[in-house]
């Protein structure tokens, strides 16, 4: 049965983020209907994001949390990051400034699959979730050449195999580099677009009939009716999680209703 996990993408962002107040009501009005998947990165919101939901999950030992790693800063953003205590009020008066981070924010960032970066990566992502083991830890956005080449995935096995993961993976953007996840059999979790999943009947039946979990992002991509009904009707059966990315509990709430009332029919 599928169901709706939190997208935590703008946690603590530069940009047009959610702060850590609104973080902790969205958080509890997820936690009251029953959403227990949290998706996150080392990245999102400069790390803030993890550890938001570190400390508002600390207490919910069955709240399962994805992450993500592979994607770095370059030296620009970083010296911009450690500026971040200084900058963020700024910011948040001065428009040049925030459009000037948006643009930063929107590019390409450089991607580092080594194991020093992705151990690096793990490590400082636990220390921020408070845990000693995440749920689920994945490439972030690797192409199929990365993982053809199979070195990344080396590396998340053996932190799987030292107990820092319990479940590993990728997050894919296109469909050559779903194939190439579903051609390698230790990858146990496939987060994608949910375009990407429709995209190709063939690659869809063999998701489906394979041991590897399904979570879907981006439910409303390509839509123009904006019918929360219609997108959680598309999830097709098989899916593990359909992820939310919403700063509203409202559209959640949505959300978590339209997924029930599809399922029920």
């Amino acid at each position: 049965m599928t169901t709706i996990g939190l997208g935590c993408s703008r946690f603590g962002s530069l940009v047009g983020g959610t702060d850590a107040q609104s973080a902790r009501g969205l958080v509890e009005a997820a936690l009251d209907m029953g959403v227990r998947h949290f998706d996150t990165a080392d990245i999102y919101g400069q790390g803030d994001s993890e550890r938001f939901l570190g400390h508002l999950l600390a207490s919910t030992p069955d709240a399962v949390i994805t992450t993500k790693a592979g994607q770095r800063f370059p030296l620009a953003k970083r010296l911009l990051l450690t500026a971040k205590p200084i900058l963020k009020p700024l910011m948040d008066r001065r428009a040049g400034l925030t459009r000037a981070a948006a643009a930063s924010r929107a590019g390409l960032l450089p991607q580092d699959w080594s194991r020093g970066h992705l151990e690096k990566a793990i490590v400082g992502s636990l220390r921020r979730l408070r845990r000693e083991t995440v749920d689920n830890f994945l490439l972030h956005s690797p192409s199929a050449d990365v993982l053809g080449k199979g070195d990344a995935m080396d590396h998340l096995v053996n932190f799987k195999d030292r107990g820092m993961a319990r479940r590993v993976g990728v997050s894919i953007d296109d469909a050559a580099a779903f194939e190439a996840a579903l051609a390698d059999s230790r990858v146990e979790v496939v987060q994608l677009p949910l375009q990407v999943l429709l995209l190709d009947p063939r690659l869809k039946q063999k998701a489906m009939a394979g041991e590897v979990e399904l979570i879907v992002r981006e439910l409303f991509a390509g839509r123009t009716d904006h019918d929360i009904d219609a997108a959680m009707g598309s999830v097709p059966n098989g899916v593990s999680v359909a992820l939310v990315g919403t700063g509203n509990p409202d559209h959640l709430r949505q959300a978590h209703d339209a997924m029930a009332k599809a399922r029920s029919c």
